[in-house]
């Protein structure tokens, strides 16, 4: 009885959808002619229909801007449940102004099931609060470069693929037990990638894949035989070693301009950084690179908006409410590195490890000229804006 009630449901809003309001035929006519729109009169339970079905008659991704992660991330379960895994939820990331590694390790693993989707050219929707755009990540191309890919009877260098692991901010373990570890251990590698739902055991003779399987990572006990797989970075943000030298060059001047000017904590400054250049001089893995963001050139990096091509569209709930949204968390942010400036934990410079909000803002407003290369226009093509209302 339930399910009848589901699809009698889905039926229902499809008609409405179609038929009673005509904003259908406008979203796709305006789509067809890269045109922005807005449209008024939508509920909020016609959002996953209308996503799913743009997705039946049109190619490209889809990216979904609303006003709260919570937003965002129930519509992605709303999506899922007519189409399974056509929806990706993009959540927002921690800024962590502390020498530690990041603690949510579920929402990285969503962000980087996202951005391997999208470099696979997997067509999928993409649903991120205006927040989740502020982040820093890698380029799309650089992004993708990192991707390892292991087939049957291929051979490896496996002292250079153990350094290439660690680089992709994989951790080195005894025994796999989590998204994002590894172990070596009698020509047998175990890893975790964030963007796979199980763990991968790929086993060598000598240096050749001898045999390649998924496994459950509570037994350890082997699932499936798989042909091929692809391994992601375990990590929004990749640096080269060019970058950790730039970065490591910039914060040191950084430092040192601040213990002059006594600016802040300075023992307490200089504790926490020369900590981080020391460990990067050696080449020690560097829990936190949130902290060295702020000293990149701006080819380095990117955000979630650069991974959509020509093709792809825009949709958002209400551009009205996202700007006011995304003020608010701008002024949080900045309030909350005011006070970590003053308690000595940051430097002047740390104020730019997000892009800022009016900056995120103005490129999703002019999304299409980074997608098309086109002439900046005020009507904002590939843009939709769905407002809700009766």
């Amino acid at each position: 009885m339930a399910k009848e009630k589901s699809v009698n449901m889905r039926a229902f809003l499809e008609e409405k959808m179609k038929n009673q309001l005509p904003s259908y035929k406008e979203i796709i006519d305006s789509m067809e002619n890269h045109q922005s729109i807005t449209v008024h009169g939508f509920i909020p339970e016609a959002y996953p229909i209308l996503l799913q079905k743009i997705m039946e008659d049109h190619r490209g991704n889809l990216l979904m801007v609303t006003p709260t992660d919570r937003i965002a991330q129930k519509l992605t379960e709303s999506i899922n449940q007519l189409t399974k895994g056509l929806a990706f939820w993009y959540p927002e990331a921690q800024v962590q102004f502390y020498n530690i590694g990041s603690l949510e390790d579920e929402g990285r693993q969503k962000r980087l099931q996202a951005l391997m989707a999208l470099v696979e050219k997997d067509r999928k929707i993409i649903v991120a609060s205006v927040f989740a755009l502020r982040q820093k990540i890698s380029t799309p191309k650089a992004f993708a470069k990192e991707a390892l890919t292991f087939d049957m009877d291929g051979n490896w260098d496996l002292e250079n693929l153990l350094k290439k692991l660690i680089f992709m901010r994989y951790r080195r373990v005894h025994m796999v037990e989590a998204v994002g570890d590894f172990s070596f251990r009698g020509g047998i590698l175990d890893i975790y990638p964030p963007h796979l739902a199980y763990p991968v055991r790929i086993e060598f003779f000598d240096t050749q894949v001898d045999s390649m399987r998924i496994f459950d990572i509570a037994s350890q006990r082997s699932l499936k035989k798989i042909q091929k797989v692809k391994i992601g970075p375990a990590t929004e943000f990749i640096l080269s070693q060019k970058e950790w030298d730039l970065a490591a060059k910039g914060l040191n001047q950084d430092l040192h301009k601040a213990i002059e000017k006594k600016q802040g904590n300075t023992n307490f400054l200089q504790d926490k950084f020369f900590e981080i250049l020391g460990k990067i001089k050696e080449g020690i893995y560097v829990e936190n690179t949130d902290l060295l963001i702020p000293y990149l050139e701006e080819e380095s990096y990117a955000s979630l908006v650069d991974y959509f091509g020509k093709d792809d569209y825009v949709f958002t709930q209400s551009l009205s409410r996202l700007y006011e949204n995304m003020q608010s968390d701008e002024q949080i942010y900045k309030d909350d590195v005011t006070f970590q400036l003053e308690r000595g934990e940051l430097l002047p410079a740390h104020e730019k490890i997000l892009f800022g909000g009016e900056d995120s803002f103005q490129i999703l407003l002019y999304l299409s000229y980074a997608l098309t290369k086109a002439e900046l226009t005020i009507t904002i093509p590939n843009i939709i804006s769905l407002i809700e209302g009766t």
